[in-house]
């Protein structure tokens, strides 16, 4: 085991404890209107993500040093929500010079699909995030 992969799997471990807190900080915002309550949303999302990709760095350092077994979570997902959630989290950091236009199957509104929606957003969010970065300008 290196000591990259070592400092990995530290990092994601110590860095769960702060985005527990702030998800049950998040908890606690009563909005007073639709705008902070999508807010409060984008919030929760975020930090969602957030967990989701540290729990990734520790089954890369786990697949690293062979003590990990793959295991799909796969569970009926509404595949358009995801992706539309996904896109509305970006669309609010969105600068001038950027506008997003997602285009989702009209067969994915009307099914769930048994996937693993952890993966499947950090896909979507990779994406969309260098669609974004790679927008010329």
């Amino acid at each position: 085991k290196t000591t990259a992969d070592t400092l990995m799997g530290f990092m994601s471990h110590e860095l769960k404890n702060p985005i527990h807190a702030l998800q049950n900080l998040a908890k606690l915002i009563k909005p007073s209107d639709e705008s902070q309550a999508q807010y409060v949303n984008l919030l929760q999302g975020t930090l969602f993500s957030m967990e989701e990709l540290l729990i990734s760095f520790t089954d890369i350092s786990k697949f690293k040093s062979g003590n990990f077994d793959i295991k799909l979570c796969r569970t009926p997902t509404d595949v358009a929500a995801l992706i539309e959630n996904c896109a509305n989290l970006y669309r609010q950091t969105l600068t001038s010079h950027v506008t997003m236009h997602v285009t989702i199957s009209e067969i994915l509104y009307s099914s769930f699909l048994l996937v693993d929606a952890p993966r499947l957003q950090q896909i979507a969010a990779n994406a969309i995030t260098n669609a974004i970065k790679y927008t010329p300008k």
